[in-house]
């Protein structure tokens, strides 16, 4: 008997090795593309897409995903892609939570397709259903804010309002509006104060001041509001407020506001020196600014005085400020002195009234250069009809060939002067 060859008892025949090897292929090649399709699925779910491959179009977590590339910010939907009819809608939901019971967007998908079929509170178990799988699904807070809108329910409007904008402060251009359009009523005031300490509402509230909406008379909001910020908060919400009384025109309004609620800049408005307190912007447009002016160069040392010069054939303004100066007799003092070795500027301050009617000049002083040192004295009055004055100052060279500066040691003012 020939000798025992073991290895070739355990060796299979050549044809079923091969099977077995292409089996395994296969079924390498079955287990790879479904971990690409399961990757693939993950991916597109995840997203917004206008065109998801052909082969997971179908899938009910992506048409989800799709259906809510739908919707804006506002929880409105949108023109493009072109509306689907609710039943597609509805039906893809069924199906992805048949797929992800959990899943919040196909649940408030439901509920948005049953209040439009109805109204608004018919949507109010699904996405509160939706809510409790997920706090930060920012459309069903959107949605929710829509629906107890609709229901009257204010405290809960605010609440999702709040949701809302907690999950997503990006979402604030679509939703400030809407909010804004309440806010002078005192019972949505009332309402927000309990919010003072949540993240948007300083956003939303600067937003709103810095803006040329018509929101009422929120001053009193704001002062009811003071106790609940921080000392920054409060400052920076009483010169926005400050800022859109005198842009306003409201100028009565803003001295008032300003002795309320920033006292120790009120003594700024009658003042026209060039200090801390009348550069603070703080005081907005009452306080001294500097535009940049091309061919003019400013410096200010600690004294207060300021040192300007003028390119060849410049002349600009670089110094202006708004006062709330009362009715009655003014006296305005200017304190001139040259700067060593460069000709003398020519300098010019024009005071103007700003009333209903616009600008109207009240007075100008101007200096030649001959006056480079000397101290220049003005008179002028301002009577109701000037509730607030701009003041600018220009400076310029006579010479097209040289420069020329000038150095302002100080400005005074006195009030009805002997």
């Amino acid at each position: 008997m020939p000798p025992s060859e073991p290895w070739r008892e355990a060796s299979a025949p050549p044809a079923r090795s091969a099977l077995r090897g292409a089996a395994l292929l296969l079924a390498s090649g079955l287990l790879a593309a479904t971990a690409f399709h399961q990757a693939a699925l993950g991916y597109w779910r995840d997203r917004a897409p206008a065109r998801p491959p052909a082969a997971l179009a179908g899938d009910p977590l992506i048409r989800v995903t799709e259906h809510d590339a739908m919707f804006e910010g506002d929880g409105s939907p949108q023109n493009r892609p072109a509306p689907l009819p609710r039943r597609i809608i509805a039906e893809a939901a069924r199906a992805a939570l048949r797929l992800s019971p959990l899943n919040p967007a196909a649940m408030r998908q439901l509920g948005m397709t049953a209040s439009a079929n109805a109204d608004p509170q018919a949507a109010l178990p699904w996405l509160a259903a939706s809510q409790d799988m997920s706090r930060r699904d920012l459309l069903t807070q959107i949605a929710l804010v829509n629906a107890e809108v609709a229901r009257g329910d204010l405290p809960a409007v605010l609440l999702h309002y709040d949701r809302a904008l907690r999950v997503s402060q990006a979402a604030g251009p679509a939703l400030y509006p809407s909010l804004a359009r309440a806010l002078p009523q005192q019972d949505v005031q009332a309402e927000l104060l309990r919010y003072a300490g949540s993240p948007w509402f300083m956003p939303f509230l600067a937003d709103q001041l810095r803006s040329d909406r018509d929101i009422g008379d929120i001053s009193g909001f704001i002062r009811h509001l003071r106790p609940a910020l921080s000392d920054a908060d409060r400052d920076k919400l009483a010169a926005l407020m400050l800022i859109r009384l005198l842009r306003a025109g409201r100028f009565a309004e803003a001295a008032t506001w300003l002795a309320r609620t920033q006292p120790r800049l009120a003594p700024g408005l009658g003042q026209i020196a060039v200090t801390s307190l009348t550069m603070d912007t703080r005081l907005g447009d009452l306080a001294w600014r500097f535009p940049p002016a091309e061919g003019i160069d400013l410096t200010r040392d600690a004294s207060g005085a300021l040192a300007v010069s003028a390119d060849p054939g410049r002349r600009a303004t670089f110094a202006e400020r708004l006062t709330l100066l009362p009715s009655g007799a003014y006296a305005f003092e200017l304190h001139l002195a040259p700067v060593s070795g460069t000709a003398a500027a020519e300098l010019s301050v024009n005071l103007a009234c700003k009333g209903s009617g616009g600008e109207t000049v009240v007075a100008r002083f101007t200096s030649s250069p001959a006056e480079a040192a000397s101290v220049w004295r003005g008179r002028f009055a301002i009577d109701a009809a000037c509730p607030a004055q701009h003041w600018s100052i220009l400076a310029g060279s006579p010479s097209l060939r040289s420069p020329a500066a000038l150095l302002i040691t100080s400005m005074e003012l006195a009030r009805n002067p002997r």
